[in-house]
Formats: structure tokens, sequence, C-alpha cells
């Protein structure tokens, strides 16, 4: 039997990848220098049950790569090592990278992979054994439950995983070199460092206002606003009780729409409510999201979002609830499965669409149609499962930002303005977005803080539209500062009496991962994990003073000299990082090293700096610009 001795998470750069990875120590046990050609119905049982692995190219660079190794020959850990980046694929995570490596003792092994959520990278690599050891075990009565595995990985990717909003303005954060760090395990993520960082929580960023995001929440307080400043709203009124809504209802006249006066993403929202039994029902479901329910008139045409980013208009999205469309020969249940089969859908925000699934607006609409999940849909007829064109609920979007008229791009605008939010999505109920709104009947229904973002990232259809540069770009104009540079060189073993460091070790962009106390508390040896690319550091004779600030990080350092050589190698590490330096000399004997190090916009009185000076000697120092 395969064992696990060490799992260990690497969450920055490290000795084996630039990128975070997973390092599980392995005892081959009896198996050690076992090759897989040497074991029987090995690879065939194998790929039987992982068939999606003929894909993995490995060494050889070509699709089935890794099935040539392994009957060629491979030990087992190298596959462990395929599996757990497989299970991870197979569970919507893209990984890719991996590699297996000796460790200290006979027979055990590194095994190396990359992974996107760490508790899942862990699991992967758990059941990855797992697997390989009920396949040499040939435990036929009890086949492994592969399944399961698969479930038991989305659920995980499902708690951790950072929502679509949320990963694609990461992801545009890191195209644009901006340092991003996680803070939590759902979706607050920190872009850039120190003074220059911001904050973001799925659509919402730090500059959000929270007046605005509560005035957005209170839809009887946005309405009010909006027909105060003019514009197009729905006719209608808040409620407590039942017996208000019905009068009410009559005083609007039928059709009419029920929502919750608090709420968001279209929970308990009925529209089209068309007499005094569905009124009932609707106020039900809104009362059980919020005390106090709104009524309004319904407004015929299609269900609209336009998105504003910063001020300015981005994009607009048509959106239509959960449908399926009759063949005259499935039921309703076999059309939703059928339907759920297609591979835009996925689980949540995994995919374009969401999988369809059956509530009680669904029962409700299935029950005023006089259908249940038994009947033949006719050839050709839409049936709606949804009465909101939400995407969490297994609604569709088309884009359709070219085709919205200049008026009401500008109403948008103007309407993101008056709540006071620098990201909205307002929702209009329209004929069409080609012409003026108030032109057309149409009219404002909502708007709405920390708006999706999918609808616009990836629409079922249309252009796709990258609105997380928008808001990256309105978080860090371009050309703007975002992250603090940071170089330290710490002294190894003196050469001779006039070079005292032989070694430069580039800490990376991120300050904030320097521990202070770590620093000041011990020397360290060997090279250490940091948490952005190319972070680690050597032992040092001393350990260092460190001051941090804002924008400069000074470390003093006990180093009697600096020779030419070294200054050498210590711009070429700047050159990395792209850094401009200004080299100190002095007149003391033996010479005294200090660095200064800058963003290389010199221009910028604010520019990142980062001071390296020995401080018996330092008031001797005279600078000289050698940029």
């Amino acid at each position: 039997m395969i064992k696990i001795l060490e799992k260990k998470v690497m969450r920055g750069a490290n000795i084996y990848s630039y990128r975070p990875v997973i390092v599980m120590t392995i005892d081959l046990g009896e198996y050690d220098e076992v090759p897989t050609s040497q074991l029987d119905g090995f690879v065939d049982k194998l790929l039987e049950l992982l068939p999606s692995l003929e894909d993995h190219r490995c060494s050889e660079g070509v699709r089935g790569g890794l099935i040539m190794r392994m009957q060629e020959g491979t030990l087992l850990g190298h596959v462990i090592e395929h599996i757990a980046l497989e299970l991870q694929y197979i569970a919507y995570m893209d990984v890719g990278y991996g590699k297996t490596v000796d460790a200290d003792a006979p027979g055990t092994f590194h095994v190396i992979f990359s992974y996107w959520v760490e508790e899942a990278g862990i699991y992967a690599g758990e059941e990855a054994v797992a697997i390989v050891n009920s396949l040499l075990t040939g435990e036929a009565d009890e086949p492994y439950d592969l399944q399961n595995t698969i479930w038991d990985l989305k659920d995980i990717r499902d708690d951790h995983y950072l929502g679509p909003s949320t990963a694609s303005i990461v992801r545009e954060a890191e195209l644009q070199g901006i340092t991003v760090l996680r803070l939590d395990d759902y979706n607050l993520v920190q872009l850039g460092e120190g003074k220059y960082q911001k904050r973001i929580q799925a659509a919402m960023t730090s500059n959000t206002s929270l007046i605005g995001v509560e005035t957005a929440g209170n839809k009887r307080l946005t309405k009010m606003m909006l027909e105060d400043a003019g514009l197009p709203v729905p006719k209608g009124s808040v409620v407590r009780k039942l017996s208000s809504a019905i009068e009410d209802a009559e005083w609007l006249g039928y059709p009419v729409v029920i929502k919750p006066h608090d709420g968001h993403h279209g929970k308990g929202v009925t529209t089209n409510i068309s007499n005094e039994e569905e009124l009932v029902a609707a106020f039900e479901r809104a009362k059980e999201e919020s005390d106090r329910v709104i009524i309004e008139n319904y407004l015929s045409g299609s269900d609209y979002r336009m998105l504003v980013i910063g001020g300015k208009f981005v994009a607009a999205a048509k959106r239509l609830p959960a449908k399926i469309t009759g063949d005259g020969e499935h039921t309703i249940d076999e059309l939703i499965a059928i339907e759920n089969q297609n591979p835009d859908r996925g689980y949540g925000h995994e995919n374009v669409m969401t999988r369809l699934q059956v509530s009680s607006v669904t029962e409700h609409l299935l029950a005023t149609a006089g259908y249940t999940m038994e009947t033949v849909l006719p050839d050709e007829e839409d049936f709606f499962l949804e009465l909101t064109a939400n995407l969490s609920t297994g609604g569709s979007a088309e884009d359709v930002t070219d085709r919205v008229h200049k008026s009401n791009r500008f109403m948008a605008e103007r309407i993101a303005k008056i709540i006071g939010l620098d990201i909205a999505g307002v929702d209009v109920m329209t004929p069409t977005l080609t012409k003026p709104i108030d032109k057309v009947g149409g009219a404002v229904i909502e708007v709405n803080a920390a708006p999706g973002l999918r609808m616009h990232l990836a629409p079922a259809k249309g252009k796709a539209r990258n609105v997380a540069r928008d808001i990256v770009d309105m978080l860090f104009p371009r050309g703007a500062t975002h992250d603090i540079p940071i170089v330290v060189v710490f002294p190894l073993v003196p050469v001779t009496a006039t070079m005292g460091m032989s070694w430069v070790a580039p800490l990376g962009k991120s300050m904030s991962t320097i521990s202070r106390a770590t620093l000041r508390a011990r020397p360290l040896a060997g090279a250490r994990c940091m948490r952005s690319p190319g972070a680690a550091f050597t032992s040092m004779t001393a350990p260092p003073t460190l001051s941090i600030g804002l924008d400069r990080v000074v470390v003093i350092t006990s180093t009697p000299a600096m020779s030419s050589p070294t200054i050498w190698a210590i711009r070429s590490a700047m050159k990395r990082f792209d850094l401009c330096t200004r080299s100190v000399t002095s007149s003391a004997d033996p010479p005294v090293g200090r660095l200064a190090v800058s963003s290389r916009k010199k221009s910028s009185p604010s520019g990142s700096t980062v001071s390296m000076v020995q401080p018996a000697l330092a008031s001797r120092c005279s600078v000289t610009d050698d940029t």
C-alpha cells in the first residue's frame, strides 16, 4: 500500500515552481522501483476508470504521452501526480502543472501538482493515492466510486471558489501585473499594495458608497429618488398586509407585480399576476424575503440590464427566464433533464448558464397552466420555469450593447450618479432599448449594487464584453502606481574583508508577504516560500532591521561593505522588477554600500523606495545618480 507521509501547501513561488502547488510526500513501500509496465493490467484498469487521462501529453509532448510513459514503465508517484491533476480538471478546476521528484528517504517521493482551491487540491491528492491503491489491491467487490469523488470536489470548489464576477476582476488585474491577495475563503480580495491597494468583493469595491448600496437595496427609496428626478418608474405602493395588497391591486388594475421591499437576485418576485388567487400566493412568497412588499404595475416588454462602471455605460444584456421548448415526445421532466445536458449549463456559476431546477415558482406555473411534470409539451411550445430572468435560476442572456440608444445610455449613467454607485446594474422593462424607453412605454424597475457580471462576460448569445477590465481601469487608471517593489540583500559568508555580500535575493513585489516579526526575531536558513512570484530569500548571518512604510521599505544590515561586482549583481536583480537604482559611495575605509531603489518613473514623487544602509557609517555616505 502506498502511504501519504506529509502534505504541504505552497501558496506562492517556491523551490519547485513559481505557481502555487501542493507538495505531497508519499512512500511507495513495496512498489518502490516497480514501474507500471510490470503491474499486470494496471494501465488498462486506470484508463477504464479515467479515460480522460489520454489527453495528458506528459513529457512526450503529444496527446497520449502519459499512456506511452506508463506502457514503457514509470513509477507510481508520477501516475498519482497526473491523477490528482485530472480529478481537479474534471471538477472544473483548470490545472495542469505537476512533477514528481525524489525525497530524502529511500522509496519516498515528493508529488507536486498545481491547484486552484487549496482544500480541493489536498483532497484530489488523497484520492489519487486511494485510486492507485484500489487498483493495486484489485478490490473488485468494491470498485472505486469516482463519481462521488467528483461531486465532493465540486462541493469543495463551490464553497471556496471565487465567484465569476470576482474571478474575472482578479484575472484582469493579474494580466495588468497588479498584485492580488485573497483575504478570506470567499470573495474578499486585495488588489495592489500599501497605500495604493484597493479591495473588491464581487462587483463591489473599496470605493463603493455604503449609502449607495443601502439606497439601492431599498427599492421604495430608489423608486422615489428616480421618480423625483423625472425618470420613468412603474406606478405602485408598499404594503405589509395581504388585504392592503389586494386593495392596491384593484386600484392599480391587473396585471401587477409583487416583490419584496428588501431583496435581491429576483428572490420572491412574481410578475404578470392576473387575479386575486395568484396575488395571494405571490404575496406569501415575497413575505418570506421581506416584512414589506411592493406591488406595482406590470410592464410588458423584455427584461434588460444596463451596466455602468465609473459613471460610464459599458454593456447591456437582454435577459430571458429559464425555459424549455416542447418536441411533442418528451415530458416536461425529461425536457429539463435534456436541457441540463447542455455543455453551456453548469452548477452555480461555473458555466455560461446555470442548470435548470424545479422551484416553488415552477410548481405554481405548472398548476396555472394545468400541467404536471409528466405532461408531454406540444412541439415548439415554450414553457417558462421561472418568472424572473435571473441567471442564477437558469435564465440566459443576450448581449445588446451595440443596440442601446444614446438616450438610454445617458439615463443609465445618470441613475448610477443619483443612487451614488461606482458600479451599478440598472434593470429596465421595455419593448426595446433601440429607442428611448420613455417613448415606448418602458420603465426602470430596479437598481443593483454589486451587479453580476456573468451575463456580460459570457452571454449565451452575442458578443462577450470584458467588463472586468473597465473595473480594474477604474480602480487603477492606466499608468497609476499599484504595487510597492521590494528588493532586499542579505549578507552570506564574507568572501574578503571588502566584500560582505555574495548573493542577491529579490523578495518580489509584495510588501504584505514580509513578516516583520520573523525578520527581526531570528535568522532564516535556506529558501523560504513567499506569496509573490520570485519571492524567496536565503540564510543570513544576522537578522536585519526592517522599517516598513506605506510606500517605503528600509532594510538595515550589518554588512561591512559592498564591492562593485555586488552592486552590479543588485542592479541586475532589480531589472527584473523594472526598478532604477541610485548608488551611494563613501569616503570611509573600508567602503560602505548603500542602495536606494525607486520606481523608474522618476517624475512621480510618491514612487516606491527601498534603501539599504549600514547604520554606523550611513551619515558619511554621499549619493550619486547612477541611473
